[in-house]
């Protein structure tokens, strides 16, 4: 656990760093243009990847003992290819059609796109794969090297060419192919050799079935989820502007960085325990056992993390963004209380997971679409970003509710409630901290002192986190 926790401390000071280096470089405009592209392909990633990594994730270690993994991992890549083909010919259709103008090279959007789904998603299977194999030292090491590399790239492109956000994204995109390379290499050094007898292996038809017949319903409930929570970005632009997309990613982006980070290092750990505790076992009472404990130890987790986040939002905004963007504060507020929704959304998900009924995602993803394309398109125009702001946090949260009580019906999903008003309480103090030193404007515009303050906050969270989870711990 410490050297997962130590992996992940550092890609969180990555990951501030390159705000801070984005927002400095690049123009709100810029970022703007990025956050549309990562959008983008973050559509076709979840809609035609996702499920297909889901069902790997779920049968990997099988695969594994059995010695098949490295055949079926060769139909994943060869798949993978074909869905990043087809994702250029899409966006070439929409662009011969003017159905979207976007002022990037043609050329350069195929790489970025492409490109993107194939190399990214090679870098985020076979890396985080090691770590559900237990090779935890080489998933931390490797995926740390992403993002030291990714950042490096990005910052040589900017620097050798114009500060514009398609060379920002190639530098990135480089990064994920040169580490994604060296992880692949050594995920499959560990994978148990493929016996002789089973090198002809086939894709069957029952097997073809199953694995449709998981994927589909994770298929539309993610990609439910992006109009939930990336879709806003296009309404936005043509709303409101690049600019003003800009300033509301780069605050929003804050927040949901931090909290995916904080749920990465929560489920490298505990990820690999409730699959390990689902494989091979197809009893309701274990599987409803291993996501109460998953979720007892994530879900308040997940919550002082938010509280944390709101606290000591003025001051990420000074640390973190760039002098255009320092009136981003309210969005990082925004960010967080729509992203511990979400995230937490996702973490009742796993009980359909658990259950390999994976349709009961559809509703709760289909309520939260749904009331994020409405509330954006009303908000929008009348409060601003505010009203983007607010219109996303609503939506998780009813995306919440709805998941709660579709799956109660399904799987025992009743978590710790202990271990939540902890949460609440310790959070409430932290909140209460952070009013009193913007009342009192104690850190005016001291970098240092903003310094200081996170610290403080930051030592004070990890105490808290630890006090959370040291029941949980012990037992695993």
């Amino acid at each position: 656990m410490i050297l997962i926790v130590l992996g992940r401390f550092i890609q969180y000071g990555l990951l501030l760093l390159t705000f801070r280096v984005s927002t400095s470089l690049l123009s709100p405009a810029e970022i703007g243009k990025v956050s549309i592209v990562v959008t983008t392909v973050g559509f076709f990633a979840l809609f035609f990847v996702n499920p297909i990594g889901m069902f790997i994730n779920r049968r990997l270690l099988d695969w594994n003992q059995s010695g098949v993994a490295k055949i079926y991992l060769g139909y994943f890549w060869r798949y993978l290819l074909a869905v990043s083909f087809f994702a250029n010919i899409v966006i070439f259709f929409f662009i011969s059609l003017h159905l979207w103008e976007f002022d990037i090279n043609v050329f350069s959007l195929f790489l970025l796109i492409g490109g993107g789904l194939f190399f990214g998603t090679i870098n985020q299977t076979a890396i985080p794969s090691l770590n559900l194999l237990g090779y935890r030292q080489w998933f931390v090491n490797l995926t740390v090297a992403t993002s030291v590399a990714s950042l490096l790239f990005a910052v040589v492109f900017i620097y050798d060419n114009h500060r514009i956000a398609e060379y920002w994204l190639i530098g990135i995109l480089s990064g994920q192919i040169l580490i994604g390379l060296i992880g692949v290499w050594v995920f499959y050094q560990k994978l148990i050799p493929t016996y002789n007898n089973q090198k002809k292996i086939s894709l069957s038809k029952t097997g073809i079935n199953k694995l449709f017949y998981f994927a589909w319903p994770i298929a539309i409930a993610v990609i439910l989820g992006w109009i939930q929570s990336q879709a806003y970005r296009y309404q936005i632009n043509a709303s409101l502007g690049l600019t003003q997309l800009g300033f509301f990613v780069s605050g929003f982006g804050i927040s949901s960085g931090l909290i995916a980070g904080f749920d990465s290092m929560v489920t490298t750990y505990f990820g690999p325990i409730f699959y390990r505790r689902l494989s091979g076992n197809a009893d309701n009472h274990s599987h409803s056992k291993a996501w109460q404990d998953y979720g007892s130890a994530v879900i308040p987790s997940l919550v002082l993390t938010g509280f944390f986040i709101i606290a000591v939002a003025p001051e990420l905004v000074k640390l973190l963004l760039g002098p255009e963007f320092q009136e981003s504060g309210k969005y990082v507020v925004w960010g967080a209380l729509a992203e511990v929704a979400r995230t937490a959304t996702g973490v009742y998900a796993l009980g359909a997971h658990a259950r390999m009924n994976t349709r009961l995602l559809i509703i709760p993803n289909l309520i939260g679409a749904f009331i994020a394309l409405i509330l954006v398109q009303l908000f929008a125009p009348i409060y601003g970003l505010d009203g983007v702001g607010a219109a996303l946090f609503l939506s998780s949260l009813s995306a919440l509710c709805a998941s709660i009580l579709v799956n109660k019906r399904h799987i025992k999903v009743r978590i710790s409630y202990a271990s939540l008003i902890k949460s609440l309480m310790i959070g409430s103090v932290f909140l209460g901290i952070g009013l009193l030193i913007d009342f009192t404007n104690i850190l005016q515009n001291e970098i240092i002192i903003s310094i200081i303050t996170v610290i403080f906050f930051g030592a004070l969270f990890l105490f808290a986190q630890y006090y959370l989870l040291k029941n949980f711990l012990e037992k695993n």
